[in-house]
């Protein structure tokens, strides 16, 4: 009888990890359904990047008339980025990845618009500093460093200027203005995200 309980319970936890392990899978398997599933929505950024190492990176489902739902969105309170880009060579990137960070800043990517509030306030107005993670490899892209970084024009709502990876990426540009070759290959990243106007 001793042997018999003894044994239920050596079964019970063996199986206990097995089962919380297999919840895990589920509960990934079923954000990756959601998010290769869904019909392709509107987002508040689209338009491509180039990487001369990884090519293309899509910010939006419309770009590629995919039949499901990927894409990038800003904050415009919070100035926080969120969703997901594509890159057909290294696959997902996420822009709102949760740290620990390589080094500072401690935050994923965010764009300080003209006034305070932003997650990011204090790096300039209509810059974009922060990380974002590609998911394949697990490396991380930076948005702006001492020599280089990403720039929102609010006249155009296009992205211009480089982010960097000391991984597979390398050197991501924003805008085909970046190298003056837009008459052969006009590509960029825009946005429509605004801040509210100040309450009176």
């Amino acid at each position: 009888m001793k042997k018999a309980i003894f044994f239920v319970i050596l079964l019970f936890l063996i199986s206990l990890p097995i089962f919380y392990a297999s919840a895990s899978l589920r509960s990934r398997a079923k954000f990756w359904y959601v998010l290769t599933h869904s019909p392709c929505q509107e987002h508040n950024v689209w338009g491509w990047a180039w990487s001369e190492n990884i090519g293309w990176l899509s910010f939006s489902c419309k770009n590629t008339n995919a039949p499901y739902d990927y894409g990038v969105d800003i904050n415009a309170e919070t100035g926080l980025f969120s969703g997901y880009a594509w890159s057909e060579n290294i696959g997902w990137i996420d822009f709102a990845s949760a740290g620990p960070y390589p080094t500072s800043p401690n935050y994923s990517a965010c764009l300080d618009f003209l006034g305070a509030g932003q997650v990011c306030d204090g790096l300039g107005s209509n810059k974009v500093g922060g990380w974002v993670k590609v998911l394949s490899t697990g490396e991380w892209v930076k948005f702006r460093g001492s020599n280089y970084g990403v720039d929102y024009e609010s006249q155009t709502g296009e992205f211009l200027g480089w982010a960097w990876s000391d991984g597979s990426p390398g050197w991501l540009s924003f805008n085909c203005r970046n190298q003056g070759i837009c008459q052969s290959s006009n590509y960029k990243v825009m946005t429509i995200a605004r801040p509210s106007p100040p309450s009176v």
